[in-house]
């Protein structure tokens, strides 16, 4: 799979688990401080998937949390 392909495919996990559209862009801007995936260099898509696979890794901890 490309580093595109991996970014649309973690965006899918993120709305998967109740992120909305918003709240996906805005992580998206504050780690590549751009909403255009189009243009991004090696360095800035290999950031934005390990950001958005933490934000993923995180949603999916915080559902397997029970509440006591």
């Amino acid at each position: 799979m490309s580093e595109s392909q991996d970014i649309q495919a973690l965006i899918m996990k993120l709305s998967d688990l109740g992120y909305k559209s918003f709240q996906i862009r805005e992580i998206i801007n504050e780690c590549i401080e751009t909403q255009d995936l189009q243009f991004l260099t090696s360095a800035q898509e290999a950031e934005l998937i390990d950001t958005l696979q933490n934000y993923v890794d995180f949603a999916i901890k915080c559902r397997s949390t029970k509440i006591k």
